[in-house]
């Protein structure tokens, strides 16, 4: 009997170790699908929430700053100047971007678009006409391709720009 039982115990300590490889198995199985949906899914959803979030500050800042500049072009109680249109663009702009960029998803393309103008900003050279209107332009150039990905991530979300665009973009030919 004691031959017989041997061979059961060798059985049951198989079996044992076939039910724990299964059991391992599957667990790592769902922790790799728990993976991939997490960065299909989730993130992606948790991304483009940040940057809806980032795009509406930085759309409302782009606007106040176009408005500044317009503002500035359009006195009539002073001689207008392109180095104090341009100071009051930056000037509402600046911040904007900051704030856009801190609430945006950390390595996407928009953040990136913000630390460009932000970037663009802290090299503009406003010692000569030219070096002002390339470095406005500049700028502006790529704060209106961000306003344009910031427009296409409200359509993706399903809103609504909180502003609405303005045309033509302002430009320092003064």
């Amino acid at each position: 009997m004691t031959s017989a039982a041997k061979p059961s115990q060798k059985d049951a300590s198989n079996k044992t170790w076939v039910r724990s490889l299964i059991a391992i198995g599957a667990a790592v199985v769902l922790i790799i699908a728990g993976v991939v949906y997490y960065g299909t899914t989730v993130l992606p959803a948790q991304n483009a929430a940040k940057d809806v979030a980032g795009c509406k500050t930085f759309v409302i800042g782009f606007h106040k700053a176009q408005k500044a500049f317009l503002a500035e072009v359009t006195a009539h109680d002073h001689k207008p100047t392109a180095k104090t249109a341009v100071s009051n663009y930056v000037g509402a702009l600046l911040p904007a971007i900051a704030q856009a960029r801190s609430q945006s998803a950390t390595d996407g393309a928009l953040a990136k678009g913000y630390v460009q103008v932000a970037s663009d900003i802290q090299s503009l050279d406003v010692s000569n006409a030219t070096a002002l209107r390339n470095g406005f332009s500049a700028i502006d150039g790529v704060s209106t391709r961000l306003e344009t990905m910031c427009n296409t991530a409200f359509d993706n979300a399903g809103i609504k720009s909180p502003v609405k665009t303005a045309t033509p973009s302002p430009t320092a030919t003064m």
